[in-house]
């Protein structure tokens, strides 16, 4: 086996598949009444929230005390328009997120990569004790995704969603404390290859 070989062979040992880290988008740095589009960029990742409606869109609120699960700022249907659509900057893995309707509807979530639609998933929310309103929490994963559309069974139905949490798809990148070892190792191993090709 040539140095080059041992060298390459060393350093891809110290790749090891890492798990990605959540990113939770809250809403909280976006101020109330921003409107349908925009995007919001956490931890390297930017989410782009549109629907397609042709009159208005959704919109950031402070609804705070509103809900026991969307708390602060959340996204808010004002009038009966869906689906909501957010496309993200990269492929992920899961999301989920928290959600509330005016009434005993199922919201549904289908994850898209491109325009391939991968996967889908639905719930039915709950009414809290001291509240009016059903909330609940959609969670997808299994699929590695880039997109997604959230629309309630009944399009008369107003829902709003907080505390979107996505996970990246699994990156491969080298851990820190093992990568300079084995870095310093091979630097060694090329230094004394050097002095022993040099004649004397």
């Amino acid at each position: 086996m040539s140095f080059r070989s041992f060298a390459a062979a060393s350093l891809a040992a110290t790749l090891v598949a890492a798990p990605a880290r959540a990113q939770t988008f809250d809403f909280e740095s976006t101020p109330a009444d921003t409107p349908t589009p925009f995007s919001i960029t956490n931890g390297g990742i930017t989410a782009t929230f549109t629907t397609t409606s042709p009159t208005a869109g959704f919109a950031v609120i402070d609804g705070a005390g509103a809900f026991q699960t969307l708390t602060g700022n959340f996204l808010f249907a004002p009038t009966s328009l869906n689906p909501l659509s957010v496309a993200f900057s990269r492929s992920l893995s899961s999301v989920s997120l928290n959600f509330a309707t005016n009434g005993a509807t199922t919201l549904g979530l289908r994850a898209f990569l491109g325009t391939t639609l991968v996967g889908s998933v639905s719930a039915v929310g709950a009414i809290p004790n001291g509240f009016f309103f059903p909330e609940g929490v959609l969670a997808f994963g299994g699929a590695t995704f880039d997109n997604m559309s959230i629309v309630t069974s009944n399009p008369l139905t107003q829902f709003a969603i907080d505390n979107v949490t996505v996970r990246p798809s699994v990156a491969v990148v080298p851990e820190p404390a093992t990568a300079a070892l084995v870095g310093a190792g091979v630097a060694g191993l090329a230094a004394v290859a050097r002095r022993r090709g040099r004649p004397a």
